[in-house]
């Protein structure tokens, strides 16, 4: 058996958050990954370069959960609004 650790096929939660909350949700990612849970977060998972858009919406489409991380800066955004949008959607 190979050491190295797969990740599952769908990620457990996706985290949609405003830029500003970044400290804390790579505090919340980290521990969430510390309890098993494969967590799509944008700080790691969109390479430079990449269609970032494109990106996130696949993210929140393959996710089992997604989880909005609350604050002013979260209601006042508008990327944030559409990964919502785009979560119920689906």
């Amino acid at each position: 058996m190979s050491s190295v650790e797969r990740k599952p096929l769908r990620p457990d939660v996706f985290l949609s958050y405003a830029r500003r909350d970044a400290t804390f949700v790579r505090r919340l990612a980290d521990a969430l990954e510390g309890l098993g849970k494969d967590v799509w977060v944008d700080l790691d998972d969109i390479r430079k370069g990449a269609d970032w858009h494109a990106k996130m919406l696949a993210g929140v489409e393959s996710a089992r959960v997604v989880v909005p991380v609350l604050s002013p800066d979260f209601a006042a955004s508008e990327p944030c609004d559409e990964e919502v949008a785009h979560a119920l959607a689906h």
